[in-house]
């Protein structure tokens, strides 16, 4: 497969494209910004706007973490971008990711992804990305006592295969050999290690929302990733100023020119491999089509041999 920056950025990038944005320091928390946008508004399930929006504005990548984890945001006293990216230039390979890792209190390791395309190997990749999280925290000749929670939180819009339909997964190592014995003793499975954890958030089954998650307002922060309009975005966050924030960065962010066009890359990019993974399914399937026809002609031919030996 082709990996030139050309299929990351089709728009090309210009000299003025490597200078930083000139993007506010805050974003109002107490009102919403006046009109109505001039262009469609990308949402936040587009994984370009997800990390502008999430790097640019710390009290809602703060908020987001305690929402998803049901944490106290008073426990929590920094949350640090270790993976930060000049906003509006063009991906390079290091920063095809989009991930956002971030160190909570000067501890705790935490991925965050939106991945709303259905990749097959979902699972196995955020398991790659938890484990290489885990390990990486502890440097060499480091002892096992001081590593670090690790914790990776994706945001998916489709359903997972082999799991029950829910909006809130969240994944530890649990003991299943003595899983029935657990139950009974002490109602809860046995865990190995509680601090190696993968939550996922279906955007698709928002309804199905337990009473925690909609506590913690979980359910509200999916249904505003997925908004794209500004009255609907302007209705679900009405009332909370961390949301009025992020309603208030995803219109500006709308606003400028490169996150637009990087978000337009990310779409171009997406619809390409959709593209590729549905022809490499055509070619397999016509494979397999020519490999049954070419073993009924072998049974045929050894058929007709058969049959000449006879005679």
């Amino acid at each position: 497969m082709a990996t030139s920056i050309d299929i990351i950025s089709p728009h090309g990038q210009s000299p003025d494209d490597l200078t930083p944005l000139n993007l506010p320091k805050l974003y109002p928390s107490d009102h919403f910004l006046e009109g109505e946008p001039e262009k469609p508004l990308y949402p936040m399930t587009n994984d370009y706007m997800f990390r502008a929006v999430l790097q640019e504005c710390n009290d809602v990548l703060k908020a987001l973490i305690c929402a998803v984890l049901h944490l106290d945001p008073e426990t929590v006293y920094s949350v640090t971008i270790n993976n930060p990216i000049l906003l509006g230039t063009v991906l390079d390979k290091k920063e095809f990711r989009l991930d956002i890792n971030v160190t909570m209190n000067n501890h705790a390791c935490i991925n965050l992804e939106m991945q709303v395309a259905n990749e097959p190997y979902w699972k196995e990749r955020s398991l790659q990305y938890l484990c290489r999280m885990f390990s990486n925290f502890l440097s060499h000749g480091e002892i096992y006592a001081v590593s670090a929670p690790a914790i990776h939180i994706g945001f998916i819009d489709f359903d997972l295969e082999g799991l029950g339909a829910h909006f809130h997964y969240s994944n530890k190592m649990v003991d299943v050999r003595n899983l029935e014995d657990d139950l009974q003793a002490t109602g809860s499975p046995a865990i190995y290690y509680d601090s190696f954890q993968l939550d996922v958030i279906n955007l698709r089954r928002i309804n199905l929302a337990d009473e925690d998650d909609k506590l913690h307002k979980v359910d509200q922060w999916a249904a505003l990733f997925k908004s794209s309009t500004w009255d609907e975005i302007k209705r679900i966050a009405e009332g909370s100023p961390v949301m009025i924030e992020t309603a208030n960065a995803i219109r500006a962010m709308n606003e400028e020119d490169r996150i637009r066009a990087r978000c337009e890359d990310r779409l171009e990019y997406d619809k390409l491999m959709r593209t590729i993974d549905y022809e490499r399914e055509q070619l397999t399937s016509e494979n397999a089509s020519l490999k049954a026809e070419m073993a009924l002609l072998k049974a045929r031919i050894a058929a007709l041999e058969s049959g000449q030996h006879e005679n």
